[in-house]
């Protein structure tokens, strides 16, 4: 069951990150809370999606809320130009170095938030 809600729940974050999201959110999420909760919700109801393949449960809920909370945070970049710049020591980061972190985050955090749910 674990494997199965963490397949689906990465496939609806997948879909939702990179499918769903328009050019508006793109380009605005960095520079504003309400696109960059707009985006995260719009990836949130995508997994809700497919996560409707797997078994009904408040679990569901709490990793869709989860979700919807730190995809905001982290597709703001404060913490992964921090990251970049302080850790890894990148300055300016490149463009490719900020789409892996945030997917490693993203990705990271739907593992860790299956993982202690299930």
């Amino acid at each position: 069951m674990v494997g199965e809600v963490f397949v689906a729940a990465l496939a609806g974050h997948l879909l939702g990150d990179w499918f769903m999201q328009n050019n508006y959110m793109a380009m605005n999420k960095e520079k504003s809370w309400l696109t960059a909760f707009f985006h995260a919700a719009v990836v949130s109801l995508t997994m809700i999606t497919t996560l409707s393949f797997t078994e009904p449960s408040y679990r569901v809920v709490v990793l869709v809320l989860v979700n919807l909370v730190t995809h905001a945070v982290i597709d703001r970049r404060t913490v992964i130009r921090w990251w970049m710049k302080n850790v890894q020591q990148w300055e300016p980061a490149p463009f490719w170095g900020t789409l892996a972190l945030d997917q490693a985050l993203h990705i990271s955090i739907i593992a860790l938030t299956v993982g202690i749910l299930w």
